[in-house]
């Protein structure tokens, strides 16, 4: 038997203070020795038939009783948990406080405790879509610049030329210098790769000039650490290259893509090409600006253990799973030229966002009650058979096989789940109406999509 003392400690961490009959730790002592009896060869006597005082002198006390602490203490901490009606989300980390009596304190991690607050009532403005037209125009630009020449010129620098320079950077309160020689870009308004204002300088310097130059760091810049500071510039102009462009006429989009045929054609193509991509860039950062806030506004308690799985699966993506083997890490950091602490650090900050989002999505699905159907699971199964990278696959068998484990399913019905969570949080945040049958008339119209396929498909074939 056991006597038991719960204490609840700050980040969901349980205390769980378990003493230990004496009897319990005898049995567990008397077995213990009578296993190294089993498993030991000793000189005189057969496997097994060594008395207590010979296997004691041969091992010593203090490796019975560990011997005996590593086949109780898991027993004793699995009975303690469900005295105490304590789950668990991982390894508890073990102390032994006393041997006599046996008392053993184990820190638990347990489940997250999340509050969202009054969500119902949170918006967050939803960002207006950029004009497209001027985009299609830079996309047209580039195309051009890509099928373009560069011929050198003896003037001063101007927009859309190409430069090739030496540069110093010294930014205050930054101790380290950034210095690249022969960096060749071009004059992009548009460029969002150097500092704003770095552009700007440079136009009208000439060729084999030096010239030092500040700028003063935007308060808004996307780096905090270096806003509003002064940045000044150490620079030697050593080329200038003016850009000469095809013209753009319909031969020169023919040679783009033969299914283009007019300027008109390559202008819609891309119109509807920089649609849908500043559609998505638009969710996703709309839904990052949602996320983070119900995060501010909800109270969010949860063990550090979250973060540190957080870590290293961020860890195994980014050393490609070299993460896997410990020759494989340590040749992965010795690449990067960073310890193990220092990788840690750097990755904490953006793994605890990632940890927090994570959660408040979880509880959305939890309080909303969403749940993936097995019908929403069957569509998803259906999109990828239908793909023609499954379809056509010469793996095809195998394919089938990974696609009906249950691993797979999970994976499926979690990414559905999470979808919907993400649809829910665009709605309230928008301060919509939402729609609980929406899932419902979806399938409902696939289905009937599919069955007027399938009759337009008989008839064409009776007619043949």
């Amino acid at each position: 038997m056991v006597q038991t003392v719960k204490k609840q400690l700050p980040k969901c961490l349980i205390e769980l203070t378990i003493e230990v009959e004496d009897s319990m730790v005898q049995d567990a002592t008397d077995e213990a020795t009578k296993n190294l009896a089993k498993e030991s060869k000793i000189p005189g006597f057969r496997p097994g038939k060594a008395p207590k005082h010979i296997i004691e002198k041969n091992f010593g006390k203090a490796a019975i009783f560990q011997k005996a602490l590593d086949e109780l203490l898991p027993k004793i901490y699995s009975e303690s948990i469900q005295l105490e009606s304590i789950e668990p989300i991982g390894q508890p980390e073990i102390n032994i406080k006393s041997t006599e009596p046996l008392i053993v304190e184990a820190t638990i991690p347990t489940k997250p405790i999340i509050d969202l607050g009054e969500y119902k009532k949170y918006r967050v403005k939803e960002p207006k879509m950029p004009e497209i037209e001027p985009l299609v125009q830079q996309s047209i630009d580039t195309l051009q610049r890509q099928y373009g020449t560069l011929e050198p010129v003896d003037r001063p620098i101007e927009w859309g030329d190409s430069v090739r320079i030496d540069f110093n950077l010294k930014i205050s309160g930054i101790d380290q210098d950034q210095s690249e020689e022969d960096a060749e870009f071009i004059m992009d308004k548009n460029a969002k790769s150097s500092l704003p204002g770095f552009l700007d300088k440079l136009v009208g310097k000439k060729r084999n000039d030096s010239y030092k130059f500040s700028i003063t760091i935007p308060k808004d810049f996307e780096v905090k650490e270096l806003s509003s500071k002064k940045a000044n510039y150490d620079v030697k102009i050593k080329e200038i290259k003016k850009s000469i462009l095809p013209e753009l006429n319909d031969e020169f989009v023919q040679t783009l893509d033969p299914q283009l045929k007019t300027v008109k054609d390559l202008k819609e193509k891309l119109h509807l090409d920089v649609a849908a991509k500043l559609e998505s860039d638009q969710k996703t950062a709309y839904r990052e600006e949602i996320i983070d806030f119900f995060v501010t506004k909800s109270d969010i308690e949860y063990p550090e253990l979250l973060v540190q799985r957080e870590i290293e699966r961020i860890i195994d993506q980014q050393s490609n799973h070299a993460s896997h083997t410990p020759q494989g890490f340590e040749k992965w950091l010795k690449s990067i030229g960073q310890s193990e602490t220092e990788v840690h650090d750097a990755l904490k900050p953006n793994a605890e966002i990632a940890v927090k989002r994570s959660l408040v999505l979880s509880e959305v699905i939890n309080i909303e009650k969403i749940n993936a159907t097995t019908e929403a699971i069957e569509q998803e199964v259906n999109k990828i058979k239908l793909d023609p990278s499954y379809s056509l696959s010469p793996e095809k068998a195998k394919l089938d096989e990974l696609i009906n484990s249950d691993d797979f399913v999970d994976s499926l019905k979690n990414q559905i789940l999470t979808n919907k969570a993400w649809e829910t949080l665009e709605i309230i945040a928008a301060g919509k109406k939402q729609n609980k049958n929406a899932d419902k008339l979806k399938i409902d119209k696939q289905s009937q999509s599919k069955t007027e396929t399938n009759i337009k498909n008989k008839k064409q074939a009776k007619n043949k």
